[in-house]
């Protein structure tokens, strides 16, 4: 016989007597009652019914019900409440993962990020606006297996803090151990700011064997200025000089980690910026490069199952890491410009920038203008990976 109970969601001990519960558990022991029926009559699953017959015999035939569920927890640290109230209150959708690291990193307060989220739904509801809805299902890709062997470059207009414009971060990863070798609000999208930020990688780290990034013309043969016999863009010639190999992804699944970095700093950057106030880009990089050191430190992949610090060390231990040494300053400055070629005319003069230019005189038809924000110069001939070295300089001239 099955028995039906008006609220089936109360626990054991609120819906039946300790006597009915006992003897059914002794009629289900016995060979009495099948499982089914049993389950049926105390309205618990089999495995439930199972645990009690164990806690049943272990008591001598015998079992004290008591609740086993209600709220356990310790109330949490009233700054801990406080940094959650202040996070909501600005308007953001909530990324609960980030409140969890910040309060870890604030306050030493470590919760998960389920945690977290079933804190505010419970007792900050009434600060929730639309509930948060799951993201696709990430794909695992290739990945390489030495620290510098390939970095995933790219950039990211967005709206990180209020402003009448976009501000576009430029992101460069590590693809075997996610580590973040580059990152920062540049201030426009122009093969002069992302050489810069490429120059100080090389300087920091060391010259990767490749670098990877999409197929946009500021990476691809349209940055090539008119006129010019370059048959490679400035970013592919810049880099090909120094011994790194261009590689450009097909689409943007190819190059999945550095999108995923990107989708993950967009869900943190805009809120943590809105509760620090930031409204410029200095302010904006210093707060982006502790949150990419606590990143660095506390953040596990969920391929690698290391934190980046870790990955790195470990292909370091292993004799994986790929990073070569880099040129001094003053040479990785021929190449991370940009380079035009110029005829030289009977008067010993080039024509840039819409004047003329005086030149020493030499026996060169063509000369190479190398430039670089707030000047340029002007040499023999162009720098080639068999001859990386500065040519003879012909002129210098400040802008």
């Amino acid at each position: 016989m099955c028995f039906h109970w008006a609220d089936e969601n109360k626990q054991l001990w609120h819906r039946l007597p300790l006597e009915v519960v006992e003897s059914t558990l002794a009629a289900f022991n016995d060979g009495h009652l099948c499982a089914n029926d049993a389950c049926a009559r105390l309205g618990i699953g089999r495995s439930r019914l199972y645990t009690l017959r164990t806690g049943w015999l272990a008591g001598g035939r015998h079992l004290p019900l008591a609740p086993s569920g209600g709220d356990h927890t310790a109330p949490w640290p009233d700054e801990a409440e406080a940094f959650l109230r202040a996070s909501l209150a600005t308007g953001a959708a909530p990324n609960f993962s980030l409140l969890a690291d910040e309060l870890d990193r604030r306050f030493a307060f470590k919760r998960s990020a389920s945690n977290v989220r079933g804190h505010v739904r419970k007792h900050l509801s009434g600060l929730l606006r639309e509930p948060l809805k799951r993201g696709p299902k990430p794909r695992r890709r290739w990945q390489r297996k030495g620290f510098g062997d390939l970095l995933q470059h790219d950039s990211s207009p967005h709206q990180w803090w209020p402003g009448e414009k976009l501000q576009i971060l430029a992101l460069t990863i590590d693809d075997a151990t996610r580590f973040i070798v580059g990152a920062g609000f540049i201030e426009a999208e122009t093969t002069f700011a992302h050489l810069a930020h490429v120059r100080e990688i090389f300087l920091a780290h060391g010259l990767p064997n490749h670098f990877y990034t999409d197929g946009l013309s500021l990476f691809g043969h349209e940055s090539r200025k008119a006129g010019d016999s370059d048959t490679l863009s400035q970013f592919q010639r810049a880099l090909g000089c120094l011994g790194v190999t261009h590689l450009v992804a097909k689409d943007p699944q190819s190059k999945g980690k550095v999108e995923r970095q990107f989708g993950f700093w967009q869900k943190r950057l805009p809120a943590l910026f809105a509760m620090e106030s930031v409204g410029g880009r200095q302010q904006a990089n210093e707060l982006l490069a502790a949150q990419i050191d606590w990143h660095h430190q506390n953040h596990v992949s969920r391929t690698t199952k290391l934190t980046p610090l870790q990955a790195v060390e470990k292909s370091m231990s292993e004799g994986c890491a790929c990073w070569r040494p880099v040129p001094p300053p003053e040479l990785l400055d021929l190449h991370l410009a940009i380079h035009h070629t110029r005829s030289v005319q009977k008067t010993g003069e080039i024509s840039f920038l819409g004047r003329r230019w005086q030149i020493t005189p030499s026996d060169a038809r063509q000369v190479t203008i190398v430039q670089q924000p707030g000047r340029f110069r002007v040499i023999s001939s162009p720098p080639t990976p068999q001859a990386p070295q500065w040519p003879d300089i012909l002129a210098e001239y400040r802008l």
